[in-house]
């Protein structure tokens, strides 16, 4: 069920829909609700045509934030790991100022990839300070 433009500016950050990517290239619309039914109501879910990707669409917010935590990176299917991530409206974003701090897509990207870097092969003198 899609939600109308005006019914999610209501919602602010009340967001209902998740984005799922790194799904299997097999993967059924069935198997997707199987694997995120435990977190709440669903009221639909999605597979992209070309697959990889898919969306799910739940009845409340709480569902989807929990869907979230429990799932983004911390699941694998067949190996690969998945991202969630709250589905941001392509519209909605490009409404945003062009400045990249602000635009959610970048926000959503920033928060899904925080890590750490290993360096390796430093030379023996070199302090911490500047390595970093």
């Amino acid at each position: 069920m899609h939600s109308k433009k005006d019914e999610r500016e209501q919602q602010g950050e009340k967001f209902t829909n998740l984005f799922i990517r790194n799904l299997p290239a097999d993967y059924t619309e069935e198997q997707l609700i199987e694997l995120f039914q435990p977190f709440g109501a669903i009221n639909s879910a999605t597979i992209q045509p070309k697959g990889g990707s898919g969306f799910v669409s739940y009845k409340d917010h709480e569902s989807a934030a929990k869907a979230i935590e429990e799932t983004n990176m911390k699941l694998k299917i067949n190996g690969q790991t998945i991202l969630v991530s709250p589905h941001v409206y392509k519209k909605e974003s490009e409404l945003q100022p062009k400045d990249s701090s602000l635009n959610p897509i970048v926000q959503n990207q920033k928060e899904m990839f925080k890590s750490n870097i290993y360096v390796k092969f430093i030379p023996k003198g070199v302090t911490q300070a500047e390595v970093e």
